[in-house]
């Protein structure tokens, strides 16, 4: 079974506009492109976390293994 295309993507850059264009079309638009937007555009799944905040200040980074990340 054939895979799918893969959608073309561009960003253009204008100092701090950015535009997102999926197959030659704009997407999206704004003074940044939020990671959701981008995975959508891109038809890929994806889950977010949100992480306990003094946990990460207090580690100074994330882990190496997600399973040891402190969800808030």
């Amino acid at each position: 079974m054939p895979r799918p295309e893969a959608p073309k993507i561009v960003i253009v850059n204008g100092d701090d506009w950015h535009g997102l264009y999926v197959n030659g079309k704009l997407y999206y638009e704004g003074h940044e492109i939020p990671t959701d937007i981008i995975f959508k555009a891109l038809k890929v799944p994806y889950k977010a976390i949100d992480c306990d905040l003094p946990w990460l200040i207090k580690n100074g980074r994330f882990p190496a293994d997600l399973k040891q990340v402190k969800k808030g």
